[in-house]
């Protein structure tokens, strides 16, 4: 079982001309583990067309981004 703590879901909407936003999926895990983003990957594929795209991205890396998912993206999973 893996120790999540928090899931927060966002749109990435900073995109260039061209390109459409997409779903950004942060979480942070208790411990140094890896969650296996691959697994999380094949799981989304099933419920949703291949041509949604999705970023896994790991909270527990503090930077500008992480820290605009959490400030801006919703918590779906945690407190």
């Amino acid at each position: 079982m893996v120790p999540i703590e928090n899931v927060y879901v966002a749109e990435f909407i900073n995109t260039k001309e061209y390109e459409s936003p997409y779903t950004v999926i942060g979480y942070k895990i208790s411990g140094t583990g890896n969650l296996d983003v691959n697994h999380i990957e094949n799981v989304l594929y099933k419920r949703f067309y291949k041509h949604n795209f999705f970023e896994i991205v790991d909270l527990r890396v503090k930077d500008d981004y992480s820290d605009k998912l959490i400030e801006q993206g919703e918590l779906i999973y945690g407190n």
